[in-house]
This record gives C-alpha cells, sequence and structure tokens, in this order.
C-alpha cells in the first residue's frame, strides 16, 4: 500500500504541484459486511458505524497538508508506517 501510495503521490506532484497529493487510509472496522466475522472481537468504541468512518475519514483528509503527502493515516490521524 504504502508503495503504491507514495508513486501515486509523487505522480500528482510533478503533474500538479501542490494542488493535489495521494494518501492512503485505514478506516478502522466499519460495521459493514465486510467485516462482519470481526464485530464481536473489535471493543465497542472502536467499531464504528457508517456515518462515524466517514466523519473520521473527511476529518483526517481536511488535516492532511502537502507536508504529509504519501503518506497512510488511521482514523486516529496517525501515520502508519510502511
Amino acid at each position: 500500500m504504502y508503495s503504491i501510495t507514495k508513486t501515486l503521490d509523487l505522480y500528482l506532484k510533478t503533474r500538479s504541484g501542490d494542488n493535489a497529493v495521494a494518501i492512503a487510509y485505514h478506516p478502522g472496522t466499519v460495521k459493514t459486511g465486510l467485516s462482519k466475522e470481526f464485530w464481536g472481537s473489535v471493543k465497542k468504541e472502536q467499531l464504528f458505524s457508517v456515518e462515524d468512518a466517514v466523519e473520521k475519514m473527511l476529518k483526517v483528509v481536511r488535516e492532511t497538508g502537502t507536508e504529509q503527502r504519501g503518506r497512510c493515516w488511521d482514523w486516529k490521524a496517525e501515520e502508519i508506517k510502511p
């Protein structure tokens, strides 16, 4: 994931300068059919509704500037190292 994000970001930087950035995002465990088998092993406060997950994602995107480009972030706005 990291190398794809970094590569896309380098491409965007050469094409658009600071007008576009690429980041990767991990939303945590969202209460959808995709994660259903994990619901029982996740703390209640870390099992997010779709609406909560979208709010968290938008917060991370809004707070991510050009200095954080090309990296991966989680729902707590913490960087996930490669």
